[in-house]
């Protein structure tokens, strides 16, 4: 198991290591990969090992069904997806 110690109070990144943190996390969005971040089930603690932490934090979200009015697409009639494609007097030619 890991042991996390905290850093010293008062300390803070040297602008060094602030521009390697930089280039790193561009090079990791320019590939479009994400980092591995889970937690232990057992003490809350965050990991970097995908065996002992379940879902990845740091991978975007699925993005929401799209809705009309607050209702799902795949629950919408027909009408009313003619209402979203087209002006409402221009489905009734």
């Amino acid at each position: 198991m890991t042991t996390v110690t905290p850093p010293p109070p008062g300390t803070t990144f040297s602008e060094e290591q602030k521009e390697y943190l930089a280039g790193i996390m561009a090079g990791i969005a320019q590939r479009r990969a994400f980092p591995y971040v889970g937690i232990l089930p057992d003490s809350g603690l965050l990991t970097e090992n995908p065996a002992h932490g379940g879902p990845n934090l740091a991978a975007p979200a699925t993005p929401p069904e799209e809705t009309i009015h607050g209702t799902p697409i795949s629950e919408v009639t027909k009408q009313e997806l003619w209402t979203k494609d087209l002006h409402g007097l221009d489905a009734w030619d």
